[in-house]
Formats: C-alpha cells, sequence, structure tokens
C-alpha cells in the first residue's frame, strides 16, 4: 500500500485520528479512514484497502507529541515563570513549571528552540497538571509563529525515532 502523505503539504506525517459520527463509523466498514497531518494540521480521509486498525483509547489526541527539551517563558495573570518543554506537538506541549499553574488559565508562552528565534504562542490554555507539569493546548498562534512552530515540530519529528503506529 503507497505510503501516507498529505494532500496539502505532502508530509509523510500523517496518524490515524479517531472517528467522528456515523458518517465516519460507516466508511471504516470499507477501509475509508480519518487521519491528521502532525504538520499543516489538516484532517482527511483515505481509503485503506484491507487494512484494519485497532481501537485504542489510551491517548486520543489526534498529534504526536515529540519528546524535546525547549525552554519555555511562561506569563499568566501578571506572573511569569520559566520551564521546559518536554514534549511538543503543533496543538499543544507538556510544559514543566517550578510554580503551580491551575487547569483552565490561560497563558502566553515564548518557547526558545536552540538556535531558532523564539516562537510566541499568544494564548494557550492549560488542560491538565501533574506535579509540576502541565498540559497546554495552543489556542491562538500568529500565523508567522505557527509557521515556525510546525517547522520546528517536523524538525523533531524527522529527528525522532519512528514510533509504533497508532490504533
Amino acid at each position: 500500500m503507497d505510503p501516507l502523505t498529505c494532500p496539502k503539504c505532502r508530509s509523510q506525517f500523517v496518524r490515524r485520528v479517531g472517528r467522528d459520527g456515523a458518517v465516519e463509523r460507516l466508511l471504516s466498514v470499507a477501509y475509508v479512514y480519518p487521519f491528521r497531518c502532525q504538520i499543516c494540521e489538516l484532517r482527511f480521509k483515505r481509503l485503506r484497502w484491507g487494512e484494519r486498525y485497532v481501537r485504542v483509547e489510551l491517548d486520543r489526541r489526534d498529534f504526536t507529541r515529540v519528546p524535546t527539551a525547549i525552554w519555555a517563558a511562561v506569563v499568566w495573570q501578571g506572573r511569569q515563570s520559566q520551564g521546559t518543554v518536554r514534549d511538543l506537538s503543533v496543538a499543544g506541549c507538556w510544559l514543566e513549571v517550578d510554580v503551580p499553574i491551575p487547569v483552565g488559565e490561560l497563558l502566553r508562552l515564548t518557547l526558545e528552540p536552540e538556535d531558532e528565534a523564539p516562537i510566541h504562542v499568544e494564548v494557550a490554555e492549560v488542560r491538565s497538571v501533574q506535579g509540576g507539569r502541565a498540559g497546554v493546548r495552543f489556542v491562538r498562534v500568529e500565523p508567522v509563529h505557527r509557521e515556525r512552530l510546525c517547522q520546528t515540530v517536523a524538525d523533531l519529528l524527522t529527528a525522532a525515532p519512528p514510533a509504533s503506529p497508532p490504533g
């Protein structure tokens, strides 16, 4: 079977994602499954004749998070802290911080990849907290920074060892 590529950006970093609604469930009977590009975020469907995917509920994310160690400045409600991004996707990150940040808090992040200009995330939301770590979803990123974020994730995905196929 042909390798999957994104129809928009031609990236090979695509991931099978969960089905939404009755139509996608019905299409999967005919081997048509939903996928999400890990770079440009496009969600699309493809015929994968003869392939069946095992349902795995453990990780419901549409985007693969890639392990990394990127320094980040964090600002919220007039407070400032710094931390380290421990994994990153185009949609969010797992942020290690020394100050507790409550779930639901809106943040402004500045990611500083090594040897690159900073990436500014205008609005990010804390979705979960475990110990000194926060799961963060990117809500608003200006287009120029979004493009650089996507390139950083693409570089990390290229350098990362291949993961087992998602279910």
